[in-house]
Formats: structure tokens, sequence, C-alpha cells
């Protein structure tokens, strides 16, 4: 079923909103998960403080989402390091005439990346584990942004 919703992802890849703001359950918008060392001081420069606030950060993005997701992806096969790229030089261009994804890379994206970056929990060597570094509610903003419907 997962490759039929693949199959019907926007043909525009273009017409993707990344800066869509992701909302809480409640609908309200947050800081951005994992801010750079970049992101801090330009908020600092901006706003000239010394001292930055969780609230003083830009709200968190389709596109920071994915980012972290890239960032926190555990390679399985060499050849996954050249979609991650693919993928993440697609998400940081900022060009008005930006190309549509490879279908190869969204897929890639859509089927190994997002799932793996959800919050679960596993068993390793008898112990639970926390895996993934965001909430169900948080994908499925993206995922709904990208056109993908489950």
């Amino acid at each position: 079923m997962k490759s039929e919703i693949i199959n019907n992802f926007k043909t525009m890849t273009k017409t993707i909103n990344l800066q869509r703001e992701i909302k809480t359950i409640r609908g309200e918008t947050y800081s951005m998960s994992f801010p750079s060392k970049t992101d801090i001081e330009k908020v600092k420069e901006e706003k000239g403080i010394k001292e930055v606030k969780l609230e003083d950060m830009p709200r968190e993005t389709v596109q920071n989402v994915i980012v972290n997701s890239l960032a926190n992806y555990v390679i399985k096969e060499s050849k996954d390091v050249f979609m991650l790229q693919i993928i993440a030089t697609w998400v940081m261009s900022e060009s008005e005439e930006k190309e549509d994804m490879p279908k190869k890379a969204f897929d890639f994206l859509v089927k190994e990346v997002l799932p793996a970056a959800v919050s679960r929990e596993e068993e390793e060597e008898g112990k639970k584990v926390a895996k993934g570094t965001y909430s169900h509610w948080v994908m499925v903003q993206v995922y709904d942004e990208l056109g993908v419907k489950e």
C-alpha cells in the first residue's frame, strides 16, 4: 500500500512549502528543534540580545524537520550517503527556479528517512530504548506537505 501512496506524490515538488510551520496538537506553533550555533547567533544579532530563550528562536518548519531527520538518519548502505546529499541539497536550495526533487530521492525520503525519525520504543538487549526524533503528529504534517496521504 505504501508504494501506491508514494506513486501519487505531488508531481511538482517545487510546490512544497518547506517554510510551513509545524503546529502542536493544540494548533500552536513552537520553537525550532535543535537550532544550530548559526541560528542562535543570528537571533542574537537580529534581536540585539546576549542570551537566547527558546521563545526567541524561529518556529519549527517542514524544512527543519527534514534537515534534522537527514542529520540523524543511520546510514545502512554506502549509497545512502548520495541520496541524503541529493535530498539535503534540494531542501536547502533557496533558488526561485528550484528543480523537482528526483523521484528516487523523494521515495528514499518518504520510505526510509522520515519513518526512522518518528519517536518509538524498541527492544535492545532486553531493554526498552527510545528511538527517533519527532512525534507522530509532527511527521503527519510533513507527510501532508509532501503530498503523501495514508
